[in-house]
C-alpha cells in the first residue's frame, strides 16, 4: 500500500474543491488548509508576509515537509517561498503534472509528461540561473549555479528529442487511422472533464475492461475499440480528461492524444450531471475552450452522466433551463442523461450515435449485375445508407452516403463500367 504524505493546503479563495481532489488523488493527505482572502497575489510571496510567517510557524511545531498552493505560481514566487519555508512547494501546474507522471503507463503518455514537465522546469532554471548571478541561491535541485546551467541546456535537448519521438509515434497513428478510413470505419471519441465517466462508457458500449477509478486522470493514453453489436464499423476511442486553466504547453505536450479527438466523426463530450449548475457550465466552456474551433458543434453529442446521483432530477433539468440553455449557447444539437454504470442506458447511446452518423449525398447507381459488382455493394451497405436496391439486367441501387465516400463510391462505379447519378445533398 502506498504511504500517504502529509501536506497543507494554500488558497486565496474559498473554491477548494478541485485542488483538494487533485491533491488527495496523489495520495496526500490534507492536514491544514490555509486560505488568505486576497484579489491580487502578493508578488513576492504569492500571499501577505504574516500568512507566510502563520504558515512558517504552523509548519515548525507540525511535522509536514510539502504545501500545495491553489495557484500557477511564478517562479520568483516558487523560490522565495520554498527559500523562507524550508518545504516543498507544489503549484496547481506542478500537482498535476506529477499525478500525469503517475498514471503514465504507455511509452506515449510518458513521453508527452516528460515533455510537459520539462517545459514546466525550462522557466524554473531560467529564473534560477538569473538569480545565482545576482547573488541569490534559491534551492533548486539542491545544486549549485554549475549544475543547474548544465541541467538546463540538459532540458533544452531533451525536448527536442522528446517532440521528435511524439511527432513519429502521431505520423504512425495518422497511417492506422488513414487505414481504418479505407476500411469504411467511422470514429467516435469520448471526451470530457475528467472523473466524469468516460471510461465507464467506453466499457458498457465496447465491452473492454479498461480500468475505472474514482480518481483524476486515470485515462492517459488513448484506447480504441470496435463496437462489437454493429453491422456498421464503428470505433470508439477512450481519452485523456481534460481540467480548467491547463497551460497551453500542457495541452500541446499531448497534441497525439487529442489529435484522436479532433479527427473524430462523432465526439461524445461527457459531464456530470450530479454537480451544481455553476460547475456544469463552467467545465462545459472548459471543454469547449479546448475542442472549439477545431470541431464542429453539431458533431459534439453532449452527455450527461451519474443521472443515478441526482436525487431530484427535474430540480436540475429545469434549473435556469440547463438543456435548453445548452443547446442554445452552444449549438449542441444532442443532449442525452445517462447512468453509465446503468446496461439499461446503451442502447440509448447507440441509439444517438447512429442517427448522428448522418449521410447528406443522395446517389441514383446503375451497375452490371455480375459477380463483380457483390464485394462492392456489401461495401456500400456497410458504409451508407441504401434506401432501395433493385436487380433486373442492371442493379439500380438509391443511397445516401457521407461527403467523404462520393468520391470512392464515383470511382468504383466507373471501374465496374456503372453509372452514377447525384440526386442532391442534404442540408445537416
Amino acid at each position: 500500500m502506498v504511504e500517504r504524505k502529509k501536506c497543507i493546503l494554500i488558497s486565496l479563495d474559498d473554491n477548494i474543491d478541485e485542488i483538494s481532489n487533485l491533491t488527495t488523488s496523489l495520495n496526500f493527505i490534507i492536514e491544514e488548509v490555509f486560505i488568505q482572502h486576497k484579489e491580487k497575489p502578493n508578488p513576492k510571496y504569492y500571499l501577505g508576509y504574516g500568512k507566510v510567517k502563520e504558515i512558517k510557524e504552523y509548519l515548525e511545531e507540525n511535522d509536514i515537509k510539502t504545501a500545495i498552493f491553489n495557484a500557477s505560481l511564478k517562479p520568483s514566487q516558487q523560490y522565495n517561498l520554498e527559500g523562507f519555508l524550508e518545504i516543498t512547494i507544489y503549484d496547481r501546474i506542478r500537482l498535476i503534472l506529477e499525478i500525469f507522471s503517475d498514471r503514465a503507463h504507455s511509452e506515449e503518455a510518458r513521453l508527452q509528461v516528460e515533455l510537459a514537465k520539462l517545459q514546466y522546469e525550462i522557466p524554473l532554471l531560467r529564473d534560477w540561473i538569473h538569480k545565482a548571478r545576482y547573488g541569490e541561491r534559491p534551492g533548486f535541485m539542491a545544486g549549485g549555479e554549475y549544475e543547474v546551467a548544465q541541467y538546463y541546456e540538459i532540458s533544452r535537448k531533451r525536448i527536442k528529442k522528446m517532440k521528435e519521438k511524439l511527432r513519429k509515434i502521431e505520423k504512425e497513428r495518422d497511417l492506422r487511422r488513414k487505414k481504418r478510413r479505407k476500411l469504411g470505419y467511422y470514429l467516435i471519441g469520448i471526451v470530457g472533464y475528467t472523473n466524469a465517466g468516460k471510461s465507464t462508457l467506453f466499457n458498457l458500449i465496447s465491452h473492454e475492461t479498461v480500468k475505472v477509478e474514482n480518481r483524476l486522470f486515470t485515462t492517459l493514453s488513448t484506447t480504441t475499440r470496435k463496437i462489437p453489436e454493429l453491422e456498421k464499423p464503428i470505433l470508439l476511442t477512450d481519452t485523456v480528461g481534460l481540467i480548467d486553466n491547463l497551460p497551453h504547453w500542457v495541452i500541446e505536450a499531448f497534441h497525439s492524444t487529442l489529435e484522436e479527438v479532433f479527427l473524430s466523426d462523432i465526439i461524445l463530450l461527457m459531464l456530470d450531471i450530479s454537480e451544481s449548475i455553476d460547475d456544469i457550465n463552467r467545465k462545459l466552456q472548459t471543454s469547449f475552450d479546448i475542442l472549439l474551433p477545431d470541431l464542429n458543434p453539431s458533431n459534439i453529442i453532449l452527455v450527461l452522466n451519474k443521472i443515478d446521483k441526482v436525487k431530484d432530477y427535474e430540480s436540475i433539468n429545469n434549473e435556469d433551463k440547463l438543456l435548453d440553455k445548452i443547446e442554445m449557447d452552444h449549438e449542441i444539437k444532442d443532449i442525452i442523461t445517462i447512468s453509465a454504470k446503468n446496461e439499461d442506458y446503451k442502447e440509448k447511446v447507440i441509439n444517438v450515435i447512429l442517427k448522428s452518423l448522418y449521410y447528406p449525398i443522395s446517389l441514383s447507381i446503375l451497375l452490371p449485375n455480375k459477380s463483380e459488382s457483390q464485394g462492392f455493394i456489401s461495401w456500400l451497405y456497410k458504409n451508407s445508407e441504401i434506401i432501395s436496391i433493385e436487380y433486373e439486367n442492371q442493379i439500380k441501387i438509391e443511397l445516401r452516403c457521407r461527403k467523404r465516400d462520393e468520391g470512392h463510391i464515383i470511382k468504383k462505379c466507373k471501374s465496374l463500367n456503372g453509372k452514377v447519378t447525384k440526386d442532391k445533398e442534404i442540408e445537416t
